[in-house]
């Protein structure tokens, strides 16, 4: 069986350094056990986003099934890190953060209100996120949960504004 690996040189909406800190180690059985490393999903998902709706010609249907196909598996990658030891569980926090911070970005809400792709799709349910502080459960998820809601319903109020104020011009 061949292995094609592709290689980029770059990501848009991705630094380099977040890209090689953030790095995963899996070990191709295939391949006499050496260690393989991929893309964070978050990462993935991020460069997912920003790919399709910021590069010229990148906005199509295949593009944003793959989108939402990035937002799976960001979420199941991070449930998958939620039911491992405490000690691999200190990457679900910051990602978690990272996706909070991608749907509040202007690109994430553009997937919201103009597709309706729900970047928040990619972070756990409450229920799964019972191993977490009750810092963070209490307080930090109810409060990014509210930011994004009021970022997706001022947007909408806006572009509704914007929309009647284009018709009145005609």
């Amino acid at each position: 069986m061949e292995l094609q690996i592709n290689f980029l040189r770059s990501l848009h909406g991705v630094s380099a350094s977040d890209l090689v800190s953030s790095k995963l180690g899996i070990v191709d059985k295939r391949a006499s056990r050496k260690i393989l490393y991929i893309m964070h999903p978050v990462l993935a998902l991020a460069s997912r986003l920003f790919n399709t709706f910021e590069l010229p010609g990148r906005l199509t249907e295949e593009n944003l099934s793959r989108l939402q196909l990035s937002i799976e598996a960001g979420r199941a990658y991070l449930i998958d890190q939620l039911s491992t030891e405490a000690a691999t569980r200190q990457d679900v926090l910051p990602s978690i953060e990272r996706v909070f911070g991608l749907a509040v970005h202007r690109t994430g809400l553009t997937a919201w209100l103009d597709y309706a792709i729900d970047l928040l799709r990619g972070i756990p349910d409450l229920a799964d996120l019972t191993g977490c502080p009750p810092s963070f459960l209490e307080k930090r998820y109810p409060q990014m949960l509210s930011v994004v809601e009021r970022k997706r319903n001022s947007g909408s109020k806006r572009r509704a504004t914007i929309r009647k104020s284009s018709r009145t011009k005609k």
